[in-house]
C-alpha cells in the first residue's frame, strides 16, 4: 500500500470530520421514526418566553401623556358658528298681552321685538368663560310705556373646585329691561353659584345674588339680595326636572317699596324628537311688605301679595342654527289690596337665527 502524501492525509481527515454530524443526525432519525423504533411521547412546543420590556435608560422621569377627550359623534357636534369662540344671533318676536299694564284697566297690546347679539366662549367644547351682549327694539300698540331699546350684558366664569363641586361667578348689566315685577329698570347683578353633581342624573345648586336696581322713580331704587337652592334630575332620554326655592330681601329708598319675598318654582323639559322640546314652568311668589299698609275693615294691615306664573313654551329647531319658539304664559296676582289684583294672558312667537 502506498502511504498517502501529507496533503492527502489532510483532505481525508477533513472529509471524515464533515461526515460526523451527518451520521449522528441519521442515527437520531432512525431512533425516533425508523422501523422498530420505540414509541415516544409527542414533543410539545417549548413555551414562549415572556416578552421583556426594555427598561428605559436612566434619566428624568417622563411625564404622562395628556388625557384626551372622547370623540363626539358627528351628529352631536356643534355645527358652524356653534363650534367657534365667536358667534352672533338675530331675533324677531311677536307678543300679545291681554293686560300689559297689569291692573284693572285690562289694556290689550300687540308687541314687536327685533334684536341681535354677540357671544364669546374661550372653549366651544367646555367653556370656562362666556361673555354675551344683546340689544333689542321693543314696540307695542295702544301704549308707549313699554316702548324702549334694551341692552343686556352677561359674563360668566366657571371653575372646577373639589371633586364634583364646581363654582360659577356671573355678572349682569340690564338697561331698560323688565324685572320680575314687570317694571322697567336698570340692574347691576353679581350672582355666585355652587354646583354639586351627585351623579350622572342629579345635581344640586346653591345660588345667591346681590343686585342694584335703578328706576325713574328714585323712591323705587333698591338693593336686592337673595339666596336659593335648586335640585335637578335628568333622565337618560333627556327629560329634565328642576325644582327651586329662594328667599329675597328688597331694601328700597322709599319704605313703601321694601319687602320680603319667598319664591318656589318648577321646570320640566320634555324632548320632542331630535329637533324640539316642550318647556313647562310654574312660579309662585309670596311678597310681604315691610311698611306698606292697606286698609281692611277700618284697620291698617301690611300689604301681602301672592303671585302665580305658569307657562309653556314649544321650541323647535327649523335648521341646526334657526329656532322657532311658541309660548303661552298666565300671570295673576292675588292681594289683600283688591286694587292690585290682576290677571293677564301672554302669547309669544319668536324666531332666532344664529350665525
Amino acid at each position: 500500500m502506498m502511504i498517502p502524501s501529507p496533503v492527502a492525509r489532510v483532505l481525508l481527515t477533513a472529509a471524515l470530520v464533515s461526515l460526523v454530524p451527518v451520521m449522528v443526525a441519521g442515527q437520531a432519525s432512525r431512533t425516533s421514526e425508523g422501523p422498530g423504533a420505540q414509541p415516544v411521547a409527542p414533543r410539545t412546543p417549548p413555551a414562549k418566553a415572556p416578552v421583556q420590556t426594555p427598561r428605559p435608560a436612566p434619566g428624568p422621569t417622563p411625564r404622562p401623556a395628556p388625557r384626551t377627550r372622547p370623540v363626539t359623534p358627528a351628529a352631536s357636534r356643534p355645527a358652524g358658528p356653534l363650534g367657534r369662540s365667536w358667534s352672533g344671533l338675530v331675533r324677531y318676536g311677536n307678543a300679545y298681552d291681554s293686560n300689559i299694564d297689569q291692573n284693572d284697566a285690562n289694556l290689550q297690546a300687540f308687541g314687536v321685538v327685533l334684536g341681535g347679539g354677540l357671544r364669546y366662549v374661550d372653549d366651544p367644547r367646555d367653556p370656562s368663560v362666556t361673555v354675551q351682549y344683546e340689544t333689542g327694539i321693543h314696540r307695542y300698540s295702544g301704549t308707549d310705556r313699554w316702548d324702549r331699546i334694551s341692552h343686556y350684558v352677561r359674563a360668566q366664569a366657571s371653575q372646577d373646585l373639589v371633586g364634583r363641586l364646581k363654582g360659577d361667578l356671573i355678572g349682569e348689566i340690564s338697561l331698560k329691561g323688565t324685572t320680575e315685577e314687570r317694571e322697567m329698570s336698570n340692574q347691576f347683578n353679581v350672582i355666585p353659584r355652587l354646583n354639586l353633581r351627585l351623579d350622572k342624573r342629579h345635581r344640586v345648586r346653591v345660588v345667591g345674588a346681590w343686585r342694584e336696581r335703578r328706576y325713574d322713580d328714585v323712591e323705587r331704587n333698591a338693593r336686592n339680595r337673595y339666596i336659593g337652592a335648586e335640585f335637578t334630575r335628568k333622565d337618560g332620554d333627556d327629560h329634565e326636572l328642576t325644582v327651586e326655592a329662594r328667599i329675597e330681601r328688597n331694601d328700597a329708598q322709599g319704605s313703601r317699596y321694601q319687602w320680603n319675598r319667598i319664591s318656589y318654582g318648577a321646570e320640566y323639559l320634555w324632548p320632542l324628537g331630535k329637533w324640539g322640546r316642550l318647556e313647562f314652568d310654574v312660579r309662585y311668589r309670596q311678597v310681604r311688605y315691610a311698611e306698606r299698609t292697606v286698609e281692611i275693615d277700618d284697620e291698617d294691615v301690611l300689604r301681602r301679595d301672592n303671585r302665580w306664573t305658569p307657562a309653556v313654551v314649544w321650541r323647535h329647531d327649523v335648521t341646526p342654527l334657526t329656532e322657532l319658539r311658541l309660548g303661552f304664559q298666565r300671570e295673576s296676582r292675588d292681594s289683600n289690596d283688591p286694587r292690585r289684583d290682576f290677571g293677564a294672558n301672554q302669547f309669544i312667537f319668536g324666531l332666532t337665527r344664529r350665525f
